[in-house]
């Protein structure tokens, strides 16, 4: 599994989302480029805040199904480094799911799906 908190290839450094020095011990640090994430249904299914027990679990089973998501999906470069390494992340205690791979990857396609639809 990929540490989120390494370099990409192309050395974009990930960064902690909150302002410096208020960052929790198990917040992911994450790559300015994909932003956004979320809590919904998250929440519901996980409320209130993890323990580093919990947090170490769950977390670590996420990302080893982020990494099979990617190896499916295969969008390649770093939208399939974001998403092996970042489909979940941790702010505050909280789990948070990664939506801004996802969004690029969807509207790739869709480019790439009507480029090849105008070439017929």
């Amino acid at each position: 599994m990929p540490a989120v908190d390494l370099p990409s290839e192309d050395e974009v450094v990930p960064k902690f989302a909150g302002p410096e020095g208020s960052n929790g011990e198990f917040d992911t640090p994450i790559d300015p480029r994909f932003p956004t994430f979320l809590a919904t249904n998250l929440s519901e299914a996980l409320p209130g805040p993890f323990s580093p027990s919990s947090s170490s679990v769950t977390v670590r089973g996420l990302r080893a199904g982020g990494v099979g998501i990617a190896k499916r999906l295969r969008p390649g470069g770093v939208i399939q480094r974001e998403i092996s390494m970042r489909t979940v992340a941790v702010f505050a205690h909280r789990l948070y799911g990664g939506i801004t791979s996802g969004h690029v990857m969807a509207r790739n396609r869709a480019v790439r799906e009507t480029c090849n639809h105008c070439k017929q």
